[in-house]
């Protein structure tokens, strides 16, 4: 009874509200796609920030609306809040004094971290203190977060994600700083990868009109084990698949070939003792993606972090391997067999051939075959 009396005097609390017996909508500033927090979805909106709004309106007892600020009023996540336009501003947004002084922001909903991107993942968090190469960061929270975990590196400057993203690509800068979020979006089919190393807090908060934070930190207090599952649920700052990717990883044939690029062309390696063609696909219970595959003299579990089709039936993954320093793969796999001739040679089961010997020289390995014995057919050296 007293939790019932709490959620109508939230109601009669919210200045911009209505009675319980009207029952509003209440009307959420929500859109775009910044996964696994928010984006688009059959039902209107979908993410952790969507649960949560939901789980306010059921807290409060009206239903929810989500509004495109930009699309219906041409007014920004916050300028729609401060007009009361909307109730509610979940928009992925970080409380800043300047911020302050439009809207009220209520207590923190999730900390994010900060991470960077560059061509390997494997720099990590003990390591931060002594790292002494270049990272661009934009102004802001972002860079003092970098001059404080990291006082020797060299900071690049740059105004936005997108740019300093540019300055990786064009060898300015080793990594790129952002919020973990953002960051993984960014580099999904790029070739950089989002390394292991967090550092700072990126603190985030529900906007609302001024003198409305009482009543929603209220009903967050409530909701703290509904928020705390939604965190276990949806892992922001990890690695998610786009729900078409994830669809397409499902409908993939079971067999495929994974091919290799390597001095401009796609080239199948294979196993001797092997002599298998199965590229596995599974999803573990943390809902990341890992994909089986043979790629030259190595086989592993490499964590898928896109898929994109390329053209009827051709695929191309991203892949980062766990024993490969976190080094971005790109690999193209398709159904079906190819032409060539794959043969093991009996003398050296373990060794790696392929389609032709060229395409062995490349990949430095030893094209054992006939030629390799003794002169009465017994193995030669190895």
């Amino acid at each position: 009874m007293a939790r019932h009396w709490m959620g109508v005097l939230a109601l009669w609390l919210l200045p911009w509200g209505a009675a319980a017996g009207e029952a509003t909508p209440l009307r959420v500033a929500l859109s775009g796609q910044y996964l696994p927090l928010h984006g688009p979805s059959r039902d209107g909106m979908t993410g952790l920030e969507a649960e949560l709004a939901r789980a306010l309106g059921r807290e409060l007892g009206r239903e929810v609306e989500f509004i495109d600020t930009r699309r219906k009023f041409k007014l920004g996540t916050l300028e729609a809040v401060a007009a009361g336009k909307v109730d509610l501003g979940l928009n992925s947004i970080t409380p800043t004094p300047e911020r302050a002084r439009q809207v009220d922001f209520t207590r923190p909903y999730l900390e994010l971290s900060y991470r960077l991107a560059g061509p390997e993942g494997n720099l990590r968090t003990k390591e931060l203190p002594g790292y002494t190469g270049r990272v661009a960061a934009p102004p802001g929270p972002v860079r003092e977060a970098v001059q404080e975990a990291m006082p020797q590196a060299t900071l690049v400057d740059c105004a936005d994600q997108a740019e300093c993203l540019r300055k990786v690509d064009e060898k300015q800068a080793d990594f790129a700083a952002g919020e973990d979020v953002g960051l993984q979006l960014a580099v999904r089919d790029s070739p950089l990868v989002v390394a292991e190393a967090a550092f700072g807090r990126s603190p985030l908060a529900i906007a609302v009109p001024k003198g409305g934070a009482a009543a929603i930190d209220a009903a967050l207090e409530r909701l703290g084990p509904t928020l705390e599952q939604l965190k276990k649920t949806w892992k922001p700052g990890e690695n998610h698949l786009p729900d078409a990717q994830q669809k397409l990883l499902r409908r993939l044939p079971d067999t495929l070939i994974g091919l290799r690029q390597h001095d401009g062309e796609w080239v199948r390696p294979k196993f001797c003792y092997s002599q298998s063609e199965n590229v596995s696909f599974e999803q573990g219970g943390d809902g990341t993606w890992r994909m089986d595959v043979l790629l030259a003299q190595d086989t592993d579990m490499y964590a898928i972090h896109s898929v994109q089709e390329t053209e009827a039936g051709m695929w191309r993954l991203k892949l980062v391997g766990p024993y490969s320093a976190g080094k971005v793969r790109f690999v193209d796999v398709g159904p079906g067999d190819e032409p060539g001739t794959w043969q093991c040679d009996p003398c050296h089961h373990s060794t790696s051939t392929f389609t032709t010997r060229a395409q062995a020289r490349r990949f430095r390995v030893h094209d054992y075959d006939a030629s390799s014995r003794e002169p009465n057919g017994d193995c030669g050296p190895p």
